[in-house]
């Protein structure tokens, strides 16, 4: 992850969450490298850390990264539950759009990780899956500044890559 300071955010080689400055413009990392949490949870196979950066650098950790099911779950500021969207499903990677009204993640079914979008003003109709394809996991879906794109990462066992998917 990244926060809009300059720092970037990744698992380590031991499995904690760490921290170091980034220059965008350089195109790599400068400066020490700071330990934030001594262990995160963490999927290898997908290159996904149970962990979430905002922009102004608040950090969420999960220590673990146990499976299981979930369901999407909408509360107000005040802690109170408005709605549950869906059923549930392995579901994992939430990202929201810049402006707040979609959120893109992962759900996965046999062999099949899908990258899901829900617009958040219209949860009664069903999540539009914008990858589909026997074999293939979609894992870390990352928004474009403008919400058209999203980028994320795609594997199957003959490739694997980062690519972007239009929203629209």
């Amino acid at each position: 992850g990244f926060a809009q300071d300059g720092y970037l955010f990744y698992v380590d080689e031991k499995g904690g969450l760490a921290m170091q400055a980034f220059d965008p413009d350089a195109g790599h990392v400068t400066g020490d490298i700071r330990l934030i949490a001594g262990a995160v949870g963490f999927q290898p196979s997908l290159y996904w850390g149970a962990f979430a950066v905002s922009a102004s650098g608040t950090v969420v950790v999960n220590p673990t990264a146990a499976v299981s099911q979930s369901v999407l779950t909408w509360y107000d500021r005040g802690g109170k539950e408005l709605s549950v969207v869906g059923r549930p499903a392995m579901i994992y990677n939430p990202s929201l759009s810049p402006d707040g009204l979609q959120l893109a993640f992962v759900r996965s079914k046999n062999d099949l990780a899908n990258l899901m979008v829900a617009r958040l003003a219209d949860l009664d109709h069903p999540f539009s899956a914008l990858t589909a394809s026997q074999g293939t996991w979609a894992s870390a879906p990352v928004w474009s500044p403008d919400g058209r794109w999203i980028a994320l990462s795609l594997n199957s066992a003959s490739s694997s890559g980062i690519y972007a998917v239009s929203v629209d």
